[in-house]
């Protein structure tokens, strides 16, 4: 009589074929749209640490003015590309894990969510990290001005939206990416009639000033005295993530704990373009600020 073994619960081969599916409409950042996520990395181990090109498109300038008799200049759509490093995460599970699962659920869709719930704090930590490399900051921690210091207010917000220039429409911004305890002092601070600066909504993410605001304590402070605090302003489309197309999974025994591992294997890379698309400036700028 056939017995099933627990090596048997999970096939690599199946699982790695699911996971294509999973990853292919990835929405990173709490699916703000500041992450534009593509897997469709053609990178491996012997391609961590080498730069790679993540293209963009250019472009295609002003309209043109056309004397009487005269033609248009044919403009051409191009692409450009800026570099980003690749980089290589793991994660590994006793099988023996799985079988346990299996009794109540379907193992293959439950190893699929949590591999994908890990991937995404993975690459989330990343961009966040990648994020706060911008080089539009404004500074209202240390100030000259004491008077406009202080925690995160509309005015700062007003700011930080100036440093796009004539880019800096309201409706092109995505997300506001805050500290727990900086979404805190948003909530406690009134506008003149006792309104809240921040506007809650059940089942959606709080807006500041008609931008999504996205919490996560990886925004981590300074160890200034008082701390110091970034908060991040995004653009549609300022980040990119590009992870590989072949999922690396793969089973062996651990001789040691006799037991049998799956290994996860991602390999990828994550970007801040220095022009988001459509755009003369870099898509995040930083607040920095008590």
């Amino acid at each position: 009589m056939a017995a099933t073994r627990r090596s048997d619960i999970i096939v690599p081969e199946i699982l790695a074929e699911g996971m294509k599916g999973a990853f292919a409409g990835m929405n990173l950042l709490q699916g703000t749209g500041v992450v534009t996520v593509n897997p469709t990395l053609r990178a491996g181990k012997k391609e961590v640490g080498d730069q790679i090109k993540i293209p963009k498109f250019n472009t295609i300038g002003e309209m043109q003015d056309i004397p009487e008799g005269g033609a248009a200049s044919v403009q051409s759509l191009t692409q450009s590309s800026e570099l980003a490093t690749v980089e290589h995460s793991a994660i590994a599970i006793g099988i023996g894990q799985w079988a346990q699962i299996a009794a109540s659920d379907d193992p293959y869709a439950e190893a699929r969510r949590q591999i994908v719930i890990a991937v995404k704090r993975k690459l989330d930590a990343k961009l966040i990290a990648k994020a706060r490399t911008t080089t539009l900051i404004l500074n209202r921690y240390d100030n000259a001005d004491a008077s406009v210091n202080g925690t995160l207010n509309y005015d700062m917000g007003a700011d930080a939206m100036a440093l796009f220039g004539d880019e800096s429409e309201e409706g092109d911004f995505v997300l506001w990416g805050v500290h727990s305890k900086v979404k805190t002092d948003l909530r406690k601070t009134k506008d003149s009639t006792g309104r809240s600066l921040l506007s809650d909504q059940q089942g959606k993410l709080s807006m500041f000033m008609g931008v999504p605001v996205a919490q996560s304590d990886r925004l981590t402070p300074s160890s200034d005295s008082p701390p110091k605090y970034e908060s991040l302003l995004g653009k549609r489309g300022s980040l990119a993530a590009w992870i590989n197309a072949d999922m690396g999974i793969m089973e062996d025994r651990d001789i040691l704990a006799d037991d049998v591992v799956l290994a996860f294997h991602l390999y990828y890379c994550v970007h801040l373009y220095l022009r988001a698309p459509n755009s003369t400036y870099c898509g995040m700028a930083k607040v920095q600020h008590k």
